[in-house]
């Protein structure tokens, strides 16, 4: 069925074979962007959701304190992105040489 389909889109004129690598990377480019949002989502809730139990038991939400802890959420998924790219660089390397014949 798919290779049918294929063949059929080999033979077909440049205009159809434009129009579909258009739609299926217009396609595949709001699948990727919609999984990358939904990690995106998932990371920072984890951290938000810890920050907003300790604030809500203080006092109510305002804007200001819903701004602070949505930047400090974001700094601190950079922050960890960073040190793992620093503990990634840190770590000792190992080389294998092996003596030419």
């Amino acid at each position: 069925m798919i290779r049918d389909f294929l063949k059929k889109l080999q033979q077909s004129d440049d205009a159809r074979k434009k129009r579909w690598m258009i739609a299926s990377t217009g396609l595949t480019m709001v699948v990727v962007i919609y999984l990358w949002l939904g990690y995106f989502n998932n990371l920072i809730a984890d951290s938000s959701m810890q920050s907003a139990k300790i604030e809500e038991s203080e006092s109510g939400f305002s804007f200001g304190q819903t701004m602070k802890m949505g930047v400090g959420s974001v700094l601190d998924v950079v922050q960890s992105g960073f040190n793992g790219v620093g503990a990634f660089f840190n770590q000792p390397k190992e080389y294998i040489l092996e003596p030419k014949n």
